[in-house]
């Protein structure tokens, strides 16, 4: 990740206000979308991960019909100017909306594991920088989960990866809402702790490379929240299908 090119810290990642920036409006608009689908939080607890995440699918249908990235880019490409040196950036079309249910009311696993954006994409994905907005239930012991600088480990000399497959089926609804058919474990070298990452009242900009997750959900209510992909224009190389959708992955956004 080169850090010449955004405001991200060493750590490489950066919080933004969501007061300061105005974000909170977009995200009251957002959580008035979901608290629509989700009125009923005792039975969704209950529903299979396959029924669960069709309503979570519909939800985000519905989010990105309003809001989706290309919109909130040209909505506040203030508070972005201001975060990148380009003007031109290429950011993935829709939200994926996550709604991370409560551990102890789902047998299956329920949360998407560790990973770099380079686990599932090209090389030049090392370049990409991921936006996370919380929008209803987040708090530190259900928010997402990182290595600590973990951006700057190499492959094969810090860590190393196994493939495993998941029950998940392509193109069900648990794949159209980001959720992996194929994953990979990460072997370190040396030791590593995860740790959450999560400031109140903060969404989060951070380098594709930092190893994150969703994160297992210990509070009693489902954590809501939604994220994007995007890429500076001179790190782009070409857009992707993305498999879940069989559409383009990036749209061309100037701020």
């Amino acid at each position: 990740m080169n850090l010449t090119n955004s405001s991200l810290n060493k750590y490489g990642f950066k919080f933004l206000d969501n007061d300061k920036t105005n974000l909170n409006n977009f995200i009251s608009d957002v959580k008035n979308i979901v608290e629509r689908f989700f009125n009923n939080e005792k039975k969704l607890k209950k529903l299979s991960k396959n029924d669960f995440n069709k309503i979570v699918f519909k939800a985000q249908q519905e989010i990105n019909k309003k809001h989706n990235p290309v919109k909130l880019f040209k909505k506040y490409n203030k508070l972005f100017k201001k975060e990148f040196s380009s003007k031109k950036i290429y950011t993935q079309h829709y939200f994926y909306l996550r709604a991370i249910r409560p551990q102890n009311f789902t047998k299956s696993k329920n949360s998407i594991g560790i990973h770099r954006e380079t686990f599932q994409g090209p090389k030049w994905f090392k370049n990409i920088i991921n936006l996370w907005i919380p929008i209803k239930n987040c708090r530190k012991d259900n928010a997402i989960n990182h290595y600590e600088k973990s951006h700057k480990l190499e492959k094969n000399k810090d860590f190393f990866l196994e493939e495993f497959r998941l029950p998940i089926q392509k193109g069900s609804y648990s794949h159209k809402t980001g959720n992996l058919y194929l994953e990979r474990k990460i072997k370190f070298s040396k030791k590593r702790k995860e740790k959450r990452l999560f400031k109140k009242n903060n969404s989060i900009i951070f380098s594709g490379e930092l190893m994150h997750g969703n994160g297992k959900n210990y509070s009693k209510k489902i954590r809501f929240s939604i994220d994007a992909r995007f890429i500076i224009k001179k790190h782009f190389k070409h857009n992707i299908i993305q498999s879940a959708n069989n559409k383009p992955y990036f749209a061309l956004v100037t701020i």
